[in-house]
């Protein structure tokens, strides 16, 4: 049995926005790394593999040289290997630094393929040749030897029509490989029945980059690779959340009993909180833009009114208010079918014209844009629920 822990897009060099300032080594993508090698020591890993962007720039491998160093000589000192590629972001930082300390890190060549043996297993790994790649990054592979088992890794973008390695998922189906680590995304992914998997970045730094992150472990016993689930390493937390709240509640309550629910994870210090906020019909408190919640923090982006109509009695009349109570109606599986089929159709409309939308976004750093694009049936069924809500709260014109 081999175990390989797998991550991808640390950005050294960078930390989680936590509040409104810059937070401090707790939350950096440094000290990320160094929990990511205590595990791999403390869960006895064969290797460590790291699928691009381990640094952020060149001057982040510089301040950082001698804590990476450090936690290298750990890994070694236990015989455990650690194997990298180098993405867009440290295309150079990352081969200057494995050139000084060639028995700590090997990084595979960019431009060219090249193997590392661990325990009966080939790793086929190349790194990112410049900046801006336009090529399939598998373009020149040739398939593997099925004959030993074999794991690919490699930093691109898949699926992809951009400048940072576009590689359609044919090139992985049919290269051979039965297990890719990929880098370059940020959200945790994957494709083709778990061949090919993005670990997503270890750290949570920005509100692209919701949800949870940490790494993933492969292993491999009798020759079958099988991935893990992501197991949670991330300090920091963005979360987009709905809350409701009765006149009697009160929002930090309602607040730290989600972050009780999000704390799934003992590394999750603070969890950063967007709030889309409803309130009772007659209720005019007023609450904060923004404010600190022991160590968390919270925006309210939005708040609104809850709705409160009979929808029954109003789903038997003819005009517009009741069309609107027979699909809300419909959206919560009650009443005819009709009804709940014709929810279901808006909802699915609504949700490829936020994908379609959210989709034209150019971002500076192309990986967030991948997470913007992902529009969810939830997504799609709250907005067409509260579209449908002010509708009902319309009042009527005098004749």
């Amino acid at each position: 049995m081999a175990r390989f822990l797998c991550t991808a897009d640390l950005h050294i060099g960078r930390y989680s926005s936590v509040g409104t300032d810059t937070s401090g080594d707790d939350y950096s993508a440094l000290a990320t790394w160094e929990r990511i090698a205590e595990m791999a020591i403390a869960e006895q890993a064969d290797a460590v593999l790291v699928a691009g962007d381990f640094y952020d720039s060149a001057s982040a491998q510089y301040e950082s040289r001698k804590r990476v160093k450090g936690s290298l000589e750990k890994l070694r000192a236990r015989g455990i290997v650690t194997l990298a590629v180098a993405g867009n972001h440290d295309h150079h930082a990352l081969l200057d630094f494995a050139s000084l300390h060639r028995d700590l890190i090997y990084v595979f060549p960019p431009g060219q393929w090249d193997e590392y043996r661990v325990k009966g297993v080939r790793i086929l790994g190349r790194s990112f040749p410049k900046e801006y790649h336009r090529d399939s990054m598998l373009c020149d592979f040739h398939s593997a030897d099925a004959a030993m088992p074999t794991v690919g890794l490699v930093h691109a973008d898949v699926q992809g029509q951009g400048d940072y390695g576009p590689t359609p998922l044919a090139d992985f189906a049919n290269s051979g490989v039965s297990a890719w680590v990929v880098g370059h995304v940020h959200a945790p992914q994957r494709y083709l029945d778990g061949q090919v998997v993005y670990p997503g970045s270890p750290q949570a730094l920005d509100w692209g980059e919701t949800g949870d992150h940490g790494v993933c472990w492969l292993e491999i016993g009798n020759g079958q690779p099988r991935f893990g689930d992501l197991v949670p390493i991330s300090s920091a937390c963005y979360q987009y959340t709905d809350v409701r709240l009765a006149q009697h509640e009160s929002l930090d309550e309602a607040l730290l009993a989600k972050g009780r629910e999000l704390r799934t994870s003992k590394s999750v210090l603070s969890i950063q909180f967007r709030v889309d906020l409803r309130l009772d019909a007659h209720d005019e408190r007023q609450f904060p833009s923004s404010a600190p919640l022991e160590n968390d923090w919270y925006e309210v982006c939005s708040k609104s009114r809850a709705c409160e109509v009979n929808l029954e009695a109003e789903a038997q009349q003819p005009d517009a208010k009741g069309q609107a109570a027979r699909l809300l109606l419909g959206l919560e599986g009650k009443g005819k079918i009709e009804w709940q089929d014709r929810a279901s159709q808006l909802v699915l409309q609504l949700q490829n014209r936020m994908s379609n939308e959210r989709g034209k976004l150019r971002l500076p750093q192309s990986e967030s844009v991948r997470v913007l694009c992902q529009a969810g049936p939830d997504d799609a069924a709250e907005a067409v629920r509260r579209m449908l809500e002010r509708i009902l709260m319309i009042e009527g014109n005098a004749q």
